[in-house]
């Protein structure tokens, strides 16, 4: 296990990010947009709802998410060098949040663009990020590791989604006017300058370990080499069959959680009529418990396993979307956010414990591609059919349908044998001899 100031480093970049998830993704961009920014678009002569734009610029995002996580995850494990490629996409994703300050009312166009390129640098940073985790933490502290790594993230995102709703409310206190929704657009500035300080403890305490893969293949390209790997690993992936089953479960369970997650605060403010203000508390609620959730399932996790902890997410998780079928007041969306509170750091803390659990070590950032494209592509394929729904029926039907994803998620990973895909991550006797 790694020294705590490296792990500490390491957590820190989930503190730093998670600003970008609950003041961007989660509720004062979200709302911003779909309330003031595209409340009246004409996209080439058609009319579609806000919510709509919303759920289909997040789907383009993760879709270019999902295409390069796997390359780049290979590319990593080649080049060893993921701290890099984790600089570029935290970069990215800097910049453009704090460009969105140049939003106004009616500028969806540029609102979608840029939120589009921050979005890719958040979620692709990710798979670099994640990658580091099985280096940090041996079998029986990846639970706890992972959970630290996501309650600190709420922590971190709770008080910069608090200082920003202090802002909104007293604008005067920041010397801004409450013209042209400044103290809004500054938040977002606030949100770029948070995710840059408090990630730099990521790139100056975590070291880059030696690389221990293969050597790079002779007259490739990095792009070559990088989707060649990802094709071989496809091919070999029959030698890991309950990580291929996991990262299936994966895959349509988050269907429903991230759908969420990136479209919560819209439903509360379209349907609910809620003010951004009140959403921005209930999502501060959400942050609270989240902490205690993501550390408790942790602790969870090591004692009665991963896979038993995920499933207990999950069947609370499918009573949540059905609740949420039925909400008619603002007084039954904040009970809503209470269990969201405390199963959504849960599942994500124990789904990459699980998938750490179960990599070889050779292929850490390569998997974690794979791990990141899994949930990409249920943000590629949630939001986009929820978008669908809110612009063809309406928002109540497209959160219900998101109920049969979860539970047939439930269904696979309750399929999973955890020890056997422990032991099947672990070399052979001969693979030990040979690199002894």
């Amino acid at each position: 296990m790694a020294q705590k100031r490296e792990i500490f480093g390491w957590a820190m970049y989930d503190f730093a990010n998670s600003a970008f998830a609950t003041s961007i993704m989660g509720v004062v961009f979200q709302v911003y947009f779909t309330q003031e920014v595209a409340k009246n678009a004409d996209l080439w002569g058609m009319k579609i709802p806000a919510i709509s734009l919303w759920g289909y610029t997040v789907s383009a995002a993760m879709l270019v998410v999902l295409l390069t996580a796997p390359a780049l995850g290979a590319i990593a494990d080649f080049s060893g060098q993921k701290k890099k490629f984790l600089l570029v996409y935290w970069l990215l994703g800097c910049v453009f949040t704090g460009l969105l300050f140049l939003v106004t009312p009616g500028r969806y166009l540029l609102g979608m663009g840029l939120f589009f390129i921050a979005l890719v640098g958040f979620a692709g940073g990710n798979a670099f990020y994640n990658a580091f985790l099985p280096e940090l933490a041996d079998e029986k502290h990846l639970g706890r590791v992972s959970g630290l790594g996501q309650g600190l993230g709420y922590v971190g995102g709770g008080l910069c989604l608090m200082l920003n709703l202090v802002m909104i409310q007293k604008p005067a206190w920041f010397g801004l006017s409450g013209g042209n929704h400044l103290a809004v657009r500054t938040s977002f500035v606030v949100v770029a300058g948070w995710f840059m300080l408090f990630a730099l403890p990521t790139f100056l305490l975590v070291r880059e370990r030696a690389s221990e893969v293969a050597l790079f293949p002779a007259g490739k390209g990095y792009l070559a080499a990088g989707y060649g790997r990802v094709f071989d690993t496809i091919r070999q992936v029959r030698r890991y069959p309950e990580l291929a089953r996991f990262l299936v479960a994966f895959f349509l369970f988050m269907e429903g959680v991230e759908t969420v997650i990136v479209m919560a605060a819209a439903l509360g403010a379209e349907v609910l009529q809620m003010p951004s203000e009140e959403l921005i508390k209930v999502y501060l609620l959400v942050q609270a418990v989240a902490v205690v959730g993501a550390i408790g399932f942790g602790y969870l996790a090591d004692r009665w396993g991963n896979r038993n902890s995920i499933a207990v997410t999950l069947v609370i998780w499918c009573g949540l979307i059905v609740y949420a079928y039925f909400i008619r007041t603002p007084g039954e969306y904040w009970l809503m956010g209470v269990g969201v509170g405390v199963v959504v750091g849960g599942t994500q803390a124990c789904s990459r414990s699980m998938v750490a659990l179960m990599t070889p070590r050779e292929h850490h950032a390569e998997v974690f591609g794979f791990f990141a494209m899994a949930g990409k592509a249920a943000s590629v394929v949630g939001p986009f059919v929820m978008a669908v729904m809110t612009q063809w029926l309406n928002p109540r039907a497209g959160i219900l349908s998101l109920s049969a994803f979860i539970i047939l998620g439930l269904l696979v990973t309750l399929k999973v044998n955890e020890s056997k895909g422990y032991r099947e991550s672990q070399p052979t006797p001969a693979e030990q001899t040979g690199n002894s």
